[in-house]
């Protein structure tokens, strides 16, 4: 099956109406549970087809980087993962 790059970039398009989160909200959910400086927020959708929105905190203490998947429907962390520096 042929890709279809024009399909690609309208679900890419689509993305931003589907989040009832903003970015803002998304970046002080992590940051509630992880304290440090945001680096990274990118909407993206799940292989469930769920938006989520990838938040990365860098912990300056110990260099650290926590990427956390927050739901971008309901403002819930669904997935924390810790990069060790």
């Amino acid at each position: 099956m042929k890709a279809d790059p024009d399909g690609d970039k309208q679900e890419l398009a689509d993305l931003p109406g589907k989040a009832k989160v903003s970015p803002r909200d998304a970046a002080a959910t992590a940051l509630g549970r992880t304290k440090g400086t945001v680096t990274s927020v990118e909407l993206d959708e799940t292989d469930a087809d769920a938006v989520i929105w990838s938040v990365d905190v860098m912990t300056t203490s110990d260099w650290n980087k926590t990427t956390f998947d927050v739901d971008a429907a309901h403002r819930r962390i669904l997935r924390e993962h810790v990069d060790r520096g």
